[in-house]
């Protein structure tokens, strides 16, 4: 780490999405959307999930924008529900490199919301 962090009141508007930190009051979305068999599938979410590894989350993400290690965000929807975590993760500031991880919330899925979070992540 080479002291470079990300802001923690990091919030964009991406497609009618609002992407920002995870907070404690998004633990209980967190947690209805890591049961999806999916999720559990293609990521490393463990298993099981319920509102302790939420919390840890929270946690988790806070310390890694905070050490620039990572830039863990939620997606909401317009009403403030979770629909989707994305993120840069495997920071590398000196090489300019990083990995672009997500997952979708069963019930947002096919509306396009990993195309365009992914894509605002590179931007």
């Amino acid at each position: 780490m080479d002291g470079q962090s990300f802001p923690l009141d990091l919030e964009l508007g991406v497609a009618g999405l609002q992407l920002s930190r995870p907070r404690e009051r998004d633990v209980p979305d967190i947690v209805a959307a890591c049961q999806d068999p999916e999720i559990v599938r293609f990521t490393v979410v463990p298993q099981p999930y319920g509102t302790q590894q939420g919390e840890e989350y929270v946690r988790f993400a806070e310390e890694s924008i905070t050490s620039g290690s990572g830039l863990p965000l939620l997606a909401r929807d317009g009403n403030g529900r979770v629909i989707a975590s994305c993120g840069l993760v495997d920071v590398g500031w000196l090489d300019a490199v990083c990995e672009v991880g997500y997952w979708v919330a069963p019930w947002a899925r096919g509306r396009g919301v990993a195309t365009a979070v992914s894509a605002a992540l590179c931007a």
